[in-house]
């Protein structure tokens, strides 16, 4: 069948018409009944609009498992069973350690009392953009589940690379988007690389028939939320900082340009050290403290340290909430530190060593208790999976350069159920890499969301006069 006639055929006029567990159940009857092809949905949209309800939805009309790869089955000993009359129709693999589905094993043991294989007629994966690595353990298990239908759901099915998206695809389609050779060949460089709008069109025109896509800027999804306003606030490197800087950039220039090319691994070698200085230099930005290890935290020593602790002010003055994300452990440790001696109060801090305890009793407090105002989060720990809607701030102290992560994480409160306008506070350095760096990539964005997110490691691949155009 053509990739038209799978448009035309199975895809609902909007998303917004799956709302309801008969139109769910009919969209899937009359597409498994038909010429014999298995649907097989790739939901996705922006962050808090609903998917995980559509998916449990979609469970509810058909004999489903339903496995959040985000959300791990703690050795899948913990199972939630949703019943419909005398027999278990879904298993929804649940848990609540930081162990992920690792093999077909452990993924079949958690479904082990089922009859037989292939009962079940459904099989949804949550998250899904944990399967974009098609070569890892959890990757293959998932994989070797067996149903007729498959759907997966993520807010970002592509955080840095079109492959990430043919990974899923492979799982919920295999074969549909060729080897991963030839699509790396025919769409994944031609869109990254050369930014080729016509390679572009021709993605999404073959994609479109499998993908469910929910905006929250589509008012028939949502009607009532909100607006999100994004809004750069600049600040200036410190004489402090700025003598740390230059001396930094000119010194990793100096041995990033003595690395010999064509060689893959002084190539290999050669983006590593450049990686390198985007970090160092990303802590010189945050504070001079970060960089040099020393103890001498003063605000006054970095320029975004002083713009913190004034908008936090004037945050707390007008009694409202605000999210601030951080990449680094040791910047957040600090940065709670700052706040409490400005303000008086300490904010909670949620990063990677907390228990899931403790980032429930954390979120808990942030959107019942009036007191707690700011809530520090690092990136990579609460950048996804929460509900943070008691924020009407945003900030971004220190950026990832990826348009993707960035919003999933300003999508911790601008979601459904958020009562407020959100606004969105990104934080950028003057006259340093961070500006030049955000000019690129605003520039390419265009594309970006029509296809792919832009990451860091595309810098690695600059030559010696780019990196210097950038850095210097």
């Amino acid at each position: 069948m053509s990739h038209a006639s799978l448009a035309a055929r199975y895809r609902p006029q909007t998303f917004a018409e799956v709302t309801g567990q008969e139109t769910v159940k009919a969209i899937l009857s009359r597409a498994a009944a038909e010429d014999k092809v298995a649907p097989a949905y790739l939901l996705s949209g922006t962050r808090g609009v609903g998917k995980t309800t559509i998916a449990r939805i979609f469970a509810k009309a058909l004999n489903c498992v339903h496995a959040p790869t985000g959300e791990p089955c703690n050795q899948c000993e913990q199972c939630r069973r949703i019943t419909m009359g005398n027999h278990v129709d879904v298993v929804e693999i649940d848990g609540a350690s930081n162990r992920g589905i690792d093999d077909a094993r452990r993924l079949r043991e958690a479904i082990a009392y089922a009859p037989m294989e292939g009962r079940y007629k459904v099989f949804i994966i949550d998250e899904a953009q944990n399967i974009k690595n098609p070569d890892t353990a959890q990757s293959r298990a998932v994989r070797s589940m067996k149903a007729p239908i498959r759907i997966a759901i993520s807010g970002t099915p592509v955080e840095n690379s079109l492959k990430e998206f043919w990974s899923i695809m492979e799982f919920t389609n295999k074969g549909y988007l060729g080897s991963a050779k030839t699509f790396q060949t025919r769409y994944a460089n031609p869109i990254q690389y050369e930014q080729d709008r016509k390679a572009a069109e021709r993605f999404k025109s073959i994609t479109a028939p499998m993908l469910l896509r929910r905006l929250k800027t589509d008012k028939t999804i949502i009607s009532d939320l909100p607006d999100k306003l994004e809004q750069d606030e600049y600040t200036l490197l410190t004489p402090a900082q700025a003598a740390l800087y230059h001396q930094t950039v000119e010194e990793s220039l100096r041995v990033i340009s003595e690395q010999k090319e064509g060689d893959k691994d002084s190539l290999f070698k050669r983006q590593g050290l450049v990686l390198q200085m985007i970090l160092a230099l990303k802590e010189i930005c945050n504070h001079p403290a970060l960089f040099t290890k020393e103890d001498n935290w003063d605000p006054a020593l970095s320029g975004k340290a002083e713009r913190l602790l004034d908008l936090a002010e004037s945050i707390q003055a007008s009694r409202e909430k605000a999210l601030i994300f951080t990449q680094f452990k040791s910047m957040g440790d600090k940065l709670a530190d700052l706040l409490e001696s400005r303000l008086g109060e300490r904010p909670m801090f949620l990063h990677g060593g907390c228990s899931l305890r403790e980032r429930k009793d954390m979120v808990d407090r942030f959107q019942t208790d009036p007191k707690a105002r700011f809530f520090i989060l690092s990136l990579k720990a609460a950048g996804t999976g929460l509900n943070l809607t008691a924020a009407s701030h945003v900030i971004h102290y220190d950026l990832w350069w990826n348009p993707a992560v960035e919003s999933q994480a300003t999508d911790r409160a601008y979601r459904i159920g958020q009562k407020n306008n959100v606004l969105v506070h990104r934080f950028i350095t003057k006259n340093t890499f961070e500006e030049k760096i955000n000019e690129i990539i605003q520039k390419k964005r265009s594309l970006a969301d029509m296809t792919v997110s832009v990451g860091e490691s595309w810098i690695g691949n600059m030559t010696d006069d780019e990196l210097s155009k950038i850095f210097r």
